[in-house]
């Protein structure tokens, strides 16, 4: 499959260079870059963009997954986006654990 879906960003005034994959299906977009440096060059760049990109067009002819659970494996989260989500989990873990320890005070 040709470059579809694909598209080249070089620009002068910012430090990106690379792939950027969109796909729109049932109204959902994802969207995700594939660097140069990150790769290791725009050959190496693009070459993963087309896996990506092939691998998730698999996935919809399979028809096993919805479309968010198949957008939701190939997207990448950020390490600020990480870092919240370990901070909630936390967050909500230990307020399970006090009310559970509640529980247990007023029972005995």
């Amino acid at each position: 499959m040709p470059c579809k879906n694909i598209t080249r960003y070089t620009y002068e005034t910012t430090a990106f260079q690379g792939y950027r994959l969109a796909i729109c299906k049932n109204k959902r977009l994802f969207t995700r870059y594939f660097s140069d440096s990150q790769y290791g060059g725009a050959d190496a760049a693009l070459q993963e963009a087309m896996r990506v990109r092939d691998n998730i067009f698999k996935l919809f002819e399979q028809g096993n997954l919805t479309v968010s659970q198949i957008f939701a494996k190939y997207t990448v989260r950020s390490r600020r986006q990480s870092a919240a989500d370990r901070r909630e989990k936390m967050v909500h873990g230990k307020r399970a654990l006090s009310h559970v320890r509640q529980k247990a005070k007023v029972r005995s």
